[in-house]
């Protein structure tokens, strides 16, 4: 293929010892085509689901991304949401790739960061900071914002808001290999994770987390494989039966 896509998420359900356990689901797909006026979808898209963690994904990940062209691409682009356990895959698997932190994640943790700010600098300056701090992050000047998050949060007294700035400067440290949209968007490349998203929804949400459920890890796993499975072309669901 010419592009190669390896997408990550996780969702949350309630375990029967009422506490949460995540489920992550992969998709491996050779990117958008459109199918209508307002309609796209993935080529080739290969969809998985796994409670058993994110080592078991990340290989199931690689094998698919093997069975389509891997070492053939022209190039594997990896997007996530910056989870570590993501960034631990990508590592492992994928070093080779491009990897692509979330636009939209990395836009709502910025706006999340700063709510704090305002409360004391006045919605008008933190929404001008806000602006500038995402154009220099959709350029990639990940350095410049850091700067300009350390000034920023130099002007702040209280310790709630100092600190929401300290923990989104960690994140986009973290992710910084992953930051920087602008040449990536020019040449086609989708910078967002919405494919993968929506797959999570449909797969774990949409069965697991209905009102007053709660789950044992080995039967959410099985369920939410054959979700995943149903997602995939026809033959693969065959597959599975006949084997």
């Amino acid at each position: 293929p010419e592009v190669l896509d390896v997408e990550g998420d996780g969702a949350f359900v309630n375990d029967r010892e009422g506490v949460r356990m995540e489920g992550k689901v992969g998709v491996v797909h050779q990117g958008p085509e459109q199918v209508g006026r307002n309609r796209a979808r993935l080529r080739s898209a290969v969809y998985m689901s796994t409670f058993q963690g994110g080592e078991r994904l990340g290989e199931e990940l690689y094998l698919e991304a093997d069975r389509q062209g891997l070492e053939q691409a022209g190039q594997v682009v990896f997007i996530g949401d910056g989870a570590p356990w993501l960034r631990e895959m990508y590592q492992t698997h994928f070093y080779d790739a491009i990897y692509v932190l979330d636009w939209f994640h990395l836009q709502r943790g910025l706006k999340l960061a700063l709510r704090g700010a305002a409360a004391e600098l006045g919605d008008d300056y933190t929404a001008a900071a806000r602006m500038t701090l995402r154009d220099l992050l959709w350029f990639g000047e990940v350095d410049l914002a850091l700067e300009r998050l350390d000034r920023l949060r130099g002007k702040l007294a209280r310790g709630e808001a100092r600190d929401a700035l300290l923990s989104f400067k960690r994140y986009i440290s973290n992710n910084r290999h992953g930051i920087g949209y602008a040449d990536l968007y020019e040449q086609g490349f989708h910078v967002g994770s919405g494919p993968i998203e929506k797959a999570a929804d449909l797969i774990i949400n949409r069965r697991c987390q209905l009102r007053g459920m709660s789950w044992y890890r080995d039967t959410a796993d099985g369920v939410c494989n054959l979700r995943a499975l149903r997602l995939n072309p026809p033959e693969r669901w065959q597959a599975f039966w006949d084997s």
